[in-house]
């Protein structure tokens, strides 16, 4: 199933971006080991600020380092090292898979999740709360098969198909994929791997149900 969390944005450089300037972040990915916590994350600010953000990023002492890949006039995708996180750790089991996560205005973040049961989702509140972390559940959907990933998805995967982006070794790059079909390759990078984890997270869901 799908669920979205309302969640209170933990003490850490979001929450410090949060309170001090206009901004909406978005995690694409989040990847965990035992030393950091790894984010490829879409900041999203008015251009006048968005340098002062992205210094505020790095500057943290919370951050181990932000590398910025890519911007625009009010938008940075960057890939940031941080110390440990127990909203992250919450959601990185085998059967909880994280689809996106989207700072609000109140200082809170909603967090879009995939799930295997309604198993899965307690440890995952259960684990929140032992962390002393505020979440509300917002939203539970049953997944359908027709809602499992979007028509765009669909789209990007099935090119990626047939131009062997899955294949070993790959014909293709992402950077040549993006190129054909008109896109950044920070797009087409995002919306694979959103396709991805839905798909692999129904199949495990339909396993563990």
């Amino acid at each position: 199933m799908e669920v979205v969390l309302s969640i209170k944005t933990p003490d850490g450089w979001v929450a410090d971006v949060q309170r001090k300037y206009p901004s909406t972040i978005k995690i694409l990915s989040c990847k965990r080991n035992q030393y950091y916590v790894q984010d490829l994350v879409e900041i999203s600010a008015p251009r006048e600020v968005l340098r002062e953000v992205l210094g505020e990023v790095r500057q943290s002492s919370r951050v181990l380092s932000a590398e910025v890949m890519d911007t625009d006039h009010d938008r940075a995708v960057a890939i940031v090292k941080s110390e440990d996180c127990i909203v992250c750790k919450s959601f990185l089991a085998s059967d909880v898979f994280l689809t996106s996560a989207r700072t609000q205005p109140d200082g809170t973040s909603d967090w879009t999740l995939t799930v295997a049961g309604n198993e899965a989702l307690r440890r995952v509140l259960k684990s929140l709360h032992d962390g002393n972390i505020g979440v509300r559940v917002k939203k539970m959907v049953r997944l359908s098969r027709k809602d499992i990933i979007t028509a765009r998805q669909e789209q990007v995967l099935a090119v990626a198909v047939q131009a062997g982006y899955y294949d070993f070794p790959r014909r293709i790059s992402q950077t040549e994929l993006a190129s054909r079909m008109g896109m950044a390759t920070a797009t087409v990078s995002e919306i694979l791997r959103r396709g991805e984890r839905k798909i692999v997270g129904e199949y495990l869901r339909k396993g563990f149900g």
